[in-house]
């Protein structure tokens, strides 16, 4: 559906539904996500899952979902999720930015992409 069409839907809704689209509007990727990115969206999807006590289904956790607006994670599993992603991968996140800015799986992965160490040359 176009961005537009979209749009002037979500403006007859109202103004929190538009936040939600805007958000899901932006979490389309531009390119497709790298082997390492699908990797580590596939293993944090699995985290989400474990802790959402049965309610949340791994078919249901889109990459590109806010997981706080859309019930995927609470404040619970969301610590467990940053606890996870600080000792499985040695990457820290601040609380607010898994609420703010990394608040997708895709968002998340590719945050913690960035922020391995990249294999040297030889």
């Amino acid at each position: 559906m176009a961005a537009g069409l979209l749009r002037k839907i979500v403006g007859a809704l109202g103004a929190r539904t538009e936040v939600r689209v805007e958000s899901a509007i932006r979490n389309e990727p531009a390119q497709p996500d790298t082997p390492a990115v699908s990797a580590i969206i596939s293993r944090l999807r699995e985290i989400v899952v474990q802790h959402g006590d049965g309610v949340v289904l791994a078919e249901n956790v889109g990459p590109g979902d806010h997981l706080f607006d859309s019930g995927h994670v609470d404040s619970m599993s969301g610590i467990a999720l940053l606890t996870f992603v600080e000792d499985h991968y040695d990457v820290v996140i601040e609380g607010f930015e898994l609420v703010d800015s990394l608040s997708s799986l895709r968002a998340l992965a590719q945050h913690i992409d960035q922020q391995q160490p990249t294999p040297q040359s030889a």
